[in-house]
Parts: C-alpha cells; sequence; structure tokens
C-alpha cells in the first residue's frame, strides 16, 4: 500500500509539474489554436487573415504545451504546416516541446505520418534529431522504431555527443539482437572507430552477456584486435567487465591475442585478476595461453595484481599460483 501511495504522490506531483509548465495562453494565441480546432473548411485563409493582423509567436503553447506547428501537424493540415513554416519560420525542430515524448521532428517517426516525414526531409531541419533519435532507439527500441528510422534515411554511423553509435547502443544494451541484424544488414559499419577508438565491438565485449550479439558482430567482420584509447582491446574490456566465460571464449576462438598489453603494459589477464569476480573468466584466459608471470613495466606481477584485487578473491589468488604464477 505504502509503495503504491508513493507511485500515486509521485504522478501527481509530475502532473502538477508538467501543468505548471505550461500557463495560460494569450488570448490571440488562444485564437489562433481555435481556429485551428474549429469547424471551418477554410482554416487556411482564416488563419492567413487572423495572422495579418495578430502576430503570433511560432513557438508560443497551447495548454497541452504544443506549438502551432506541431498542432497543426496532430491535426494533418500540412497546408497550414507549410504556411506557417514558410512564413514564420520553426523552432528548432531537434528539441521536445517541454519535454513532451513527440517533437515536430519525431511525431512522423512515432505515428508513420510519411506525408509529414518527406515534407521535413525536405527542410533539412530534422537530420539531426533523426541521426539522434536513432541513436536513443537502438539502446532501447523496438525493431519497427528502428526500420522506420534507417526508411528516412539517417546517418547509420552517426557519433553522438556521447561517442555513441547507434550500433555501438545496440549492440551493448538492446537485448532484442534483430536490431543489431538491422543496423548492420542497413550498412552500418561493424568496425567504426568512435572518437576514443571504441568500436561496437569492444563496447559490447564488456558491458552484454549475450553471446549471440558477439557472434554477429564477429561475423559480420567485426575486428577482435582493434584497440581503442589506451590499447584497451576487446578481450581486455571483456576480460574486465564480463562476467560470461563463453563471451571471452567466443572471442579467443575468432583470434583475439591472449596476450595483448595496454599502453600501460596491462594484459587481460591482469585486468581480470584485479575486476572480474568470476574465476572461470580468469582460467579461460590461461587456457588459452594467458603468460601468468607476465609484470608490468613497474614490475608487478599478475600474482600481485590478483593479491591486490580491488575486492579480495583467494580463490582467483590460488588459480595463479596453481598455474605457475609468483
Amino acid at each position: 500500500m505504502k509503495k503504491l501511495l508513493a507511485i500515486i504522490i509521485s504522478l501527481i506531483s509530475i502532473n502538477t509539474v508538467q501543468a505548471a509548465s505550461c500557463p495560460a495562453p494569450t488570448p490571440d494565441v488562444s485564437t489562433l489554436f481555435g481556429i485551428l480546432d474549429g469547424p471551418s473548411t477554410q482554416k487556411l485563409s482564416d488563419i492567413k487573415t487572423f495572422l495579418s493582423s495578430h502576430p503570433v509567436a511560432v513557438d508560443a503553447l497551447n495548454t497541452d504545451c504544443e506549438t502551432p506547428l506541431l498542432h497543426a501537424i496532430k491535426k494533418h493540415e500540412y497546408d497550414i504546416f507549410s504556411f506557417l513554416y514558410n512564413n514564420y519560420g520553426m523552432p528548432d525542430p531537434a528539441n521536445t516541446e517541454n519535454g513532451a515524448d513527440s517533437s515536430i521532428c519525431n511525431y512522423g517517426i512515432e505515428y508513420g505520418d510519411w506525408s509529414l516525414i518527406s515534407f521535413l526531409k525536405n527542410t533539412s531541419k530534422c537530420d539531426m534529431a533523426w541521426n539522434n533519435e536513432l541513436i536513443d532507439a537502438a539502446d532501447s527500441g523496438t525493431i519497427e522504431t528502428i526500420k522506420k528510422l534507417i526508411q528516412v534515411g539517417v546517418k547509420l554511423n552517426y557519433e553522438d555527443t556521447y561517442g555513441n553509435t547507434a550500433l555501438i547502443n545496440a549492440a551493448k544494451d538492446n537485448q532484442n539482437i534483430d536490431v543489431t541484424k538491422a543496423l548492420i544488414q542497413a550498412g552500418a559499419d561493424v568496425n567504426y572507430s568512435t572518437s576514443n577508438g571504441g568500436t561496437a565491438l569492444i563496447y559490447a565485449a564488456g558491458e552484454t552477456q549475450n553471446v549471440d550479439v558477439i557472434n554477429v558482430l564477429i561475423q559480420a567482420g567485426a575486428d577482435v584486435n582493434h584497440v581503442a584509447v589506451g590499447g584497451v582491446s576487446a578481450l581486455i574490456n571483456a576480460a574486465r567487465d564480463n562476467q560470461n566465460v563463453e563471451v571471452i571464449n567466443l572471442l579467443l576462438r575468432a583470434g583475439a591475442v591472449v596476450n595483448h598489453l595496454t599502453s600501460s603494459g596491462v594484459s587481460a589477464l591482469m585486468t581480470a585478476v584485479v575486476y572480474n569476480q568470476n574465476v572461470g573468466v580468469i582460467k579461460a584466459l590461461i587456457q588459452a595461453g594467458a603468460e601468468v608471470n607476465h609484470t608490468d613495466p613497474t614490475g608487478r606481477s599478475v600474482l600481485f595484481y590478483a593479491q591486490n584485487s580491488l575486492i579480495p578473491n583467494p580463490v582467483a589468488v590460488q588459480t595463479i599460483v596453481d598455474a605457475g604464477g609468483r
């Protein structure tokens, strides 16, 4: 009951905030929206006449936090939308309206409104918004949304300000493997390297437990030995953060260099004994030929790393000792 009450209170709070963010419109703004909502068969003519003597800002909002442009879109009044856009401009369509889920650009995608999409494509106003929407949708969206955005003609290898691409987000976060497949089939570069040198495989190796995703990337030609900034490879990233031994083994079978070193001289085995609590990962690396007596440039050994792990792991220490580590 307490949990339900908390949810109800939070919903009330959210609704209160949203209502407060859209104050009552001015009389002129109300009149404009009234014409848009009215029964007139000559709305466009009525709006032209009204606006000729009552200028209304293109970013004015009604009580639902909609601009005249967005409201015209939702009413499927494309002649009015075109008139408003061509004569009064359009606020940045990449931004949503006061936190609403549907911006001018993404409304057409969300509802499959291809008449609107065609119009917006000709303006080039929505290119950036659609590129970012693809990245967001690849993270947790459906395959249907991804296909719509691909059909629009988004830049498949677009990198946002956080260093993400659609394929990277799909591979590391989306549990629907069909999203990853759809992006690759549409032409996403499986070896696209972001500003920090990361690829979809490097990110996925560290973050997804889904072996099938890793396999799809490898089968599509992902370079298993590409290194990001700092010399981090897919295997080293997996050795650090991935608890799934099958991911480690798949990378090794695909040709990952087991004794590759980062720019600071750290191996995948060193990384695993410090960060990874699954001893099976450590054993898999040793079985693949990881050097148990490798030392970094400061002379610290694999055993030293194991003994000074962030989280004490006696089994890991013993595993290194049993393999001849000293």
